[in-house]
């Protein structure tokens, strides 16, 4: 008989060809770093001592097991299927010692809460049984030896099981004949009086866990020797170490569209699972959905952590989002998990205590606190369900399924090619002449001089790094005549808090007014474009690679300035990934040169630092290179005129903004006042 061909698994996994240099560069870059935070692990995880040990070199691995099936295009198969059976192998030691530490930890609490105070540490409280008699009592013959299967507990716990066998042992005579008269009961030590009922139960619950928490820890260990015998943490350490140290010598690419290609189809997958167990989200009773839904999120939050420095803010706000969902679906995994345990604890201690004692009375000591315990799961998983129904609601009532894949999307679709009107300015022969704007403010007036003066230059297009509107009485203006420019604009931090009056949730603070005022002031057409903007760029002119974003590359609000470092400018270029980066939001008119990466800021066209209120922009040219910094006066009564007849908010004290000594007429732009850098050799 011919052997029985095997079903192929179903799959869907996104085809993608084999991945490029840029794309592994990325990966091991990522990879190293993973495996430095789990190796820093392994010593405290040895001792035993501090949990968070365990927990962080738990986190490690678990993201080492997400981002290596990434990167399997990568490495050799040979490499790839070892690293992951090594690294699944220490997870799952890894996790059972960390469920443990986990359920103890919570135990430890609940305890105090039915004491009523805070009691210190549950190890410091197993103590030997001759040191809980009381000290004013007569020393009492040895009590009956415990077995292991029946180990000393808690305070509460071992008071009732003293009692018990103190009363068992003095029943009976030396001869072994039932006495004649038995021995009042000796009274409990006096901090047994006020122990709440229950206690005992989840005292012989906590007991169980730290036994078998201890007895796990060998299996930690050996877990760890044996991943040190086969060397692989050296192994993937050379080999990651390598491929990313050659791609930085070989200054390769990361921001490739193979990277952003690869990105966008890994985080959009696990998404889709996430979304294959909607379903469940109405259904309380559905309680394998709901674990497999946390796994999906779990998931989904460590794919894109692994991408996260490819797109502005590093997915911030939108992992936030993602890891709330999974702590909710973890509260509910984390209730279901003692829901279906706590009958089955129940089962095996009532036969251990049966068959020691040969009856259940001890046992039903134990019984009413684990029936209360699980009573108050049930209830929590209750509430926390509820939030979970409700937060996975909001989220697709605020579109953040699909304002993430947007984000995803924007980011690939600008490496892909350059805008349109750069695109065609790179066709044309000769040099590319751009013109740099930033930080507009609805200074409608000083918009119109820097185009007009940049077009005398010879500039074919214009890029603008955002904060049009926000500050002038122009909103509507500007953004109008910048799109009839075809400029290319990202949002800034002005749109952005504009644009959060439309979805209700007004910005406080001083510009609460004005953003609410330039949100009336524009139009629906204007609207719409604005907050279809992305917040950054990435494209490529003439083998140029440009990033422009409005504050800069690693965080939305930094302030990058003449005073910033030279270390914090060589952090900002390694993930930029770019030859320029073109910021604003500082409205100072510089630009450097760190480790090769290029940031020109070209100043605020509305409103300048500094006692210079000229309208300030930069003209960048390609091929060859060249930079110009350029500051053109121009007339500012009609800005001063329409502030206080549109009713600008604020527009009184923002006059000292505008205003410098008063022109008769406009200044015409002096070749000679300009910074100059010089072209490359």
């Amino acid at each position: 008989m011919p052997p029985k061909r095997r079903q192929p698994r179903r799959s869907r996994h996104v085809e993608i060809p084999r991945a490029d240099a840029g794309y592994c560069v990325f990966g091991a870059t990522y990879l190293a770093d993973l495996i430095v935070a789990f190796a820093a692990e392994a010593g405290g995880v040895r001792a035993g001592v501090d949990i968070e040990y365990i927990h962080r070199m738990r986190v490690a691995t678990r993201r080492l097991r997400a981002a290596l099936p990434l990167f399997v295009d990568c490495y050799t198969k040979t490499e790839y299927r070892r690293w992951l059976s090594s690294i699944k192998a220490i997870t799952q030691a890894l996790g059972e010692a960390r469920d443990a530490d986990v359920q103890i930890a919570f135990l430890d609490q609940y305890l105090q809460g039915i004491r009523g105070s805070a009691s210190g540490s549950s190890a410091s409280m197993i103590r030997p049984l001759n040191q809980q008699r009381p000290p004013d009592k007569p020393e009492e013959p040895e009590p009956i030896a415990l077995p292991p299967s029946v180990p000393l507990p808690q305070p509460g716990l071992l008071g009732a099981l003293w009692q018990m066998l103190r009363r068992v042992s003095t029943a009976i005579t030396v001869t072994g004949e039932p006495a004649v008269e038995k021995a009042p009961p000796l009274p409990p030590p006096e901090e047994e009086r006020s122990f709440s009922a229950g206690q005992q139960g989840i005292e012989c619950l906590l007991l169980r866990l730290q036994q078998r928490r201890e007895a796990l820890q060998p299996q930690v260990i050996e877990a760890l020797d044996l991943l040190e015998e086969r060397g692989v943490v050296r192994e993937m350490q050379r080999r990651v170490r390598m491929i990313a140290v050659t791609g930085k010598r070989d200054q390769v690419d990361i921001h490739t569209a193979d990277v952003y290609q690869r990105a966008y189809n890994a985080i959009q997958l696990r998404v889709l699972e996430i979304f294959d167990h909607e379903s469940s989200v109405p259904r309380p009773d559905l309680i394998t959905e709901h674990h497999e839904m946390r796994k999906a999120a779990k998931h989904l939050r460590y794919t894109m952590e692994t991408f996260a420095l490819l797109y502005p803010g590093g997915l911030k706000g939108e992992l936030k989002a993602v890891k709330q969902l999974q702590e909710l679906l973890g509260d509910m995994h984390d209730c279901d998990v003692w829901i279906e345990s706590l009958p089955r604890f129940l089962v095996e201690e009532r036969q251990r205590t049966e068959t020691y004692f040969g009856h259940a009375e001890f046992f039903s000591l134990i019984e009413p606190g684990i029936t209360r315990l699980r009573e108050e799961r049930q209830g929590r998983r209750n509430l926390v369900y509820t939030d979970f129904v409700t937060y996975w609601d909001e989220l697709k009532k605020e579109l953040f399924w699909d304002k993430l894949r947007d984000t995803l999307g924007t980011a690939l679709e600008s490496v892909q090619s350059p805008p349109a009107p750069l695109a065609r300015a790179a066709e044309r022969k000769g040099p590319v002449r751009i013109a740099l704007i930033a930080d507009v403010h609805a200074n409608l007036p000083a918009l119109e001089v820097v185009l007009s003066d940049a077009v005398q230059r010879g500039a074919s297009v214009v890029i603008n790094a955002g904060d049009m509107v926000g500050g002038g009485p122009f909103p509507d203006e500007v953004v109008s005549r910048l799109r009839r420019a075809e400029s290319i604009d990202i949002k800034g931090n002005a749109e952005r808090k504009v644009l959060s009056v439309q979805t209700g949730k007004h910005p406080k603070g001083k510009g609460r007014n004005l953003a609410i005022w330039t949100w009336e002031a524009l139009s629906a057409e204007n609207r719409t474009y604005l907050a279809d903007l992305p917040e950054e760029l990435r494209f490529m002119v003439r083998s140029t690679r440009l990033l422009v974003t409005h504050a800069s590359p690693l965080d939305p609000r930094e302030l990058l300035t003449v005073s910033t470092s030279a270390v914090r400018f060589s952090e900002l270029g390694r993930a930029a990934g770019a030859d320029i980066v073109i910021v604003g939001h500082s409205h100072q008119q510089f630009s450097t040169i760190v480790d090769g990466v290029r940031f020109i800021n070209p100043g605020s066209v509305g409103t300048p630092t500094g006692n210079d209120n000229r309208a300030s922009y930069a003209l960048l040219q390609l091929e060859p290179y060249d930079l110009c910094h350029f500051q053109i006066a121009y007339d500012r009564e009609p800005v001063i005129r329409a502030s206080i007849e549109r009713g600008l908010p604020g527009s009184a004290p923002n006059q000292h903004l505008l205003v410098q000594p008063a022109l008769d007429t406009v200044i015409p732009a002096d070749p000679g006042n300009r910074s100059h850098e010089e072209p490359d050799s």
